[in-house]
């Protein structure tokens, strides 16, 4: 799973002692081919993560949740929005109470303070926004980040088109009124 700040698709080139070239050694001349469907191969995996993208932040513009099954599958598991979906924050709602936020680290769920967090079966799961989030929450959560060099996948959650679409008509000072700061 990526998680450095530079993660994108990137092609490398590596000489045979090892060290890494901006372009194909001169032996590879004989295989302009090869080399071409490698090249090619990068730019469709970065086209597909680039549409993945923008399925996983879709949900940030509406309400959404997904049973824990779904969410494994669908955001874990899956081989291409498994490296998205892995870096994204969580909130584990249990009948009509959140739980936890949680990230995944190494395969299983952690807080911000990288304790494990147990989940249940019957749990929800959705997107953690830091609009719903006291300040406390949201340090602890930017510095679970920088510490482990994880990036989040998605534009900037406080930006405009993140906002979900009911709230984007209502005026700042409404939106700020139901903020835990506000």
């Amino acid at each position: 799973m990526p998680t450095s700040w530079a993660d994108d698709v990137s092609l490398i080139w590596r000489e045979p002692a090892g060290r890494v070239t901006a372009r194909p050694m001169a032996a590879l001349n004989g295989e302009k081919a090869g080399v071409a469907r490698a090249r090619q191969a990068a730019k469709d995996l970065r086209a597909a993560l680039s549409l993945k993208r923008g399925w996983v932040e879709a949900p940030f513009t509406e309400v959404r949740d997904w049973s824990v099954d779904d969410w494994r599958a669908r955001h874990l598991a899956h081989p291409l929005t498994g490296t998205i979906g892995q870096r994204l924050i969580r909130r584990i709602r249990r009948d009509t109470t959140d739980v936890a936020s949680v990230s995944v680290v190494d395969g299983r769920p952690v807080a911000a303070d990288g304790t494990g967090v147990p989940i249940d079966d019957s749990d929800r799961v959705s997107l953690w926004h830091p609009i719903a989030a006291d300040e406390t929450e949201i340090g602890a959560w930017r510095s679970f980040l920088v510490e482990r060099r994880i990036r989040q996948p998605v534009d900037d959650p406080t930006s405009r088109r993140m906002i979900p679409r009911h709230l984007r008509r209502m005026p700042p000072w409404i939106l700020c009124d139901m903020t835990p700061w506000g």
